[in-house]
C-alpha cells in the first residue's frame, strides 16, 4: 500500500512537471532553447509515468525495452540543442546586466533601486477597507507614512548617492533612509504615496533632503515604477542635486524684485515730476491774459496729464511691462472731463472697449491721440448744437491688430478737408503719433460734408515682448 501511494505521488509530481514545462514554454515567449529543454523535461516525465503505469497495466508497448533509451536519447538531444541555443541568450543577459551595472554605478545622478512589495501590500490592506480618498486617510492615520518609509526595501544605491548624501557605506545609508528626510521631503513623500495609490507610475517633484552632516540640499526627485504589476514592484529613483540652481534662481528673483521696485519708483517719480510740471503750467496760465496762449497751456497740460496717467497705472500694476488699454482710456476720459471746466455736460461720451494689454510705448501715443481728437471734437464738432455724442471704440482685430475709433455726431468736416494737408498742431500730432510712433494708419472714414466725423487708428500690438 505504501509503495502504491509513493508511486501515485510520483505520477502526480511528473504530471506537475509537465505542466511546469508547458508554462515555461509560454512565459519564455517561445524561445527555442527553453522550448527544447522543456520538451526534454516533458519526455522524461511522460516516460516515468509510463514506467509506473506498466506496474499496473501489463502492455507490450509500456514494457518495451526501447522506450527508455529512446526517451534518454530525446532528453539528451533536447537538452544539448537547448543549451546551445540558450548560450547566446545568457551572454546577452550577462551583457545587459553589465551595461546596466555600469550605467547605474558610474552615473553622475543619484540612483536608487527599491523594492515596493511591502508598500503595495499596505496599499492593498487600505483598499480592502474601501478607502478611495487616500489623502484624507493619511491625515487621519499619519502613522501610515512612517510605516511606508520602513516598508520600502532599498536594494542598491550608486556611488553618486553616497557622494550626494555624504555617506561612506551603502548599508548605513540604506538603513538611515528616514534620517535623510526633512519636513519638506516628508510632504513630497506623502504626495508620492498618493500618486502611486491612485495608479500613477511616474512621480516627479522638487524636494529637500538632509545629508549625513545634517545639511539641507535641494533636489529633483523622480520615481519610475512598472506600469504592469506583472513586471514586478521594483522602482528606480533618481535624485538630482539642484542646490546651486536653486540658489541662483533665488538670487535672480531677488534681483528681479529689486528691479521691479526700482522701476515702480521710477514710474512713481516720473508721474510726480509730471504733476509738478502741470502745477507750474497751471500757475503760469493764471497770469496770462491772452486766450490763445491760455488755450495752448491747457492743451499742453492735458497732454502731460495723459502721459502721467500711464505712469500712475504702471506704478499701481502688478505687471510693470503692460497696462490694460481699456482701463487707461476709461480713466483718461474721466480725468479730461473732470479737469476741464469748459466741458459741456450735454456732450455724452459712450465707450465700447475690449480688454487689451499694451506696453508703455503704445499706451502713451494712444492716450495722446485720444486727447487730441477729443479736444478737436469739443472745439469744432458741436458749434451751434445743444447736445452731442462722442463714441470711443477699442477692438481687437486679426493678426494682433488693434483698432481705436473716435466718432461724433457733430456738424461734420469741411468739404475741402484733407487730413494730409491739415496744418493744425493737434491733428498733425495725431498723424505723427499714429503713423511714425505706432507704425499704424490714421484715417477718416466719414466723407467730408456728412454729419459727424469718424477717426480710425489701426496699429500692431506686440505687448508679448517683455520690457523687464
Amino acid at each position: 500500500m505504501v509503495i502504491g501511494f509513493l508511486l501515485a505521488l510520483s505520477v502526480l509530481f511528473h504530471l506537475l512537471s509537465v505542466l511546469v514545462a508547458i508554462y515555461l514554454i509560454r512565459i519564455t515567449n517561445g524561445r527555442r532553447g527553453w522550448v527544447l529543454m522543456s520538451m526534454g523535461m516533458i519526455v522524461v516525465s511522460i516516460r516515468r509515468i509510463m514506467m509506473v503505469l506498466n506496474r499496473f497495466i501489463q502492455s507490450p508497448f509500456l514494457s518495451s525495452p526501447y522506450l527508455t533509451p529512446v526517451a534518454a536519447l530525446f532528453l539528451s538531444l533536447f537538452i544539448f540543442l537547448g543549451l546551445l541555443m540558450i548560450i547566446p541568450i545568457l551572454r546577452s543577459i550577462k551583457s545587459s546586466e553589465l551595461r546596466y551595472r555600469s550605467i547605474f554605478d558610474t552615473s553622475g545622478v543619484s540612483l536608487w533601486e527599491e523594492d515596493l512589495c511591502e508598500l503595495y501590500k499596505g496599499f492593498e490592506n487600505v483598499k480592502n477597507k474601501g478607502i478611495t480618498d487616500f489623502r484624507t486617510y493619511l491625515n487621519i492615520h499619519p502613522e501610515f507614512v512612517d510605516k511606508a518609509i520602513k516598508s520600502i526595501m532599498i536594494l542598491d544605491v550608486n556611488q553618486a548617492t553616497l557622494d550626494l548624501f555624504k555617506y561612506n557605506n551603502k548599508k548605513i545609508l540604506i538603513s538611515s533612509l528616514g534620517s535623510t528626510f526633512s519636513e519638506k521631503s516628508r510632504e513630497v513623500f506623502i504626495e508620492y504615496l498618493i500618486s502611486i495609490y491612485n495608479g500613477e507610475n511616474v512621480f516627479e517633484s522638487e524636494t529637500e533632503y538632509l545629508d549625513a552632516e545634517g545639511n539641507k540640499f535641494n533636489a529633483v526627485l523622480k520615481i519610475i515604477s512598472p506600469k504592469d504589476k506583472n513586471q514586478g514592484k521594483h522602482s528606480i529613483v533618481s535624485i538630482t542635486d539642484i542646490t546651486a540652481r536653486y540658489r541662483t534662481e533665488k538670487k535672480l528673483l531677488t534681483v528681479l524684485d529689486e528691479k521691479n521696485t526700482l522701476l515702480k519708483e521710477l514710474y512713481h517719480r516720473t508721474k510726480n515730476n509730471m504733476q509738478v510740471i502741470i502745477a507750474m503750467l497751471n500757475l503760469r496760465s493764471y497770469s496770462i491774459d491772452s486766450e490763445i496762449v491760455s488755450t495752448a497751456f491747457n492743451d499742453m497740460i492735458r497732454r502731460i496729464e495723459s502721459m502721467s496717467l500711464v505712469h500712475e497705472k504702471l506704478y499701481k500694476s502688478e505687471n510693470l511691462s503692460v497696462i490694460k488699454l481699456d482701463d487707461y482710456i476709461d480713466e483718461l476720459i474721466s480725468l479730461l472731463i473732470s479737469t476741464d471746466s469748459m466741458w459741456d455736460p450735454k456732450i455724452q461720451i459712450i465707450l465700447d472697449l475690449d480688454s487689451i494689454l499694451v506696453d508703455i510705448d503704445r499706451a502713451i501715443p494712444c492716450g495722446l491721440i485720444i486727447n487730441e481728437l477729443l479736444s478737436n471734437i469739443y472745439k469744432h464738432a458741436f458749434k451751434g448744437m445743444d447736445s452731442g455724442e462722442i463714441k470711443i471704440s477699442l477692438h481687437n482685430l486679426e493678426a494682433d491688430k488693434v483698432e481705436i475709433i473716435v466718432a461724433d455726431d457733430g456738424v461734420g468736416l469741411p468739404s475741402v478737408f484733407d487730413i494730409k494737408k491739415c496744418e493744425t498742431l493737434g491733428l498733425q500730432t495725431v498723424i505723427a503719433l499714429g503713423e511714425d510712433q505706432l507704425h499704424g494708419s490714421v484715417d477718416i472714414t466719414s466723407l467730408p460734408g456728412e454729419k459727424g466725423s469718424k477717426w480710425r487708428l489701426v496699429f500692431t500690438n506686440t505687448h508679448g515682448e517683455s520690457r523687464i
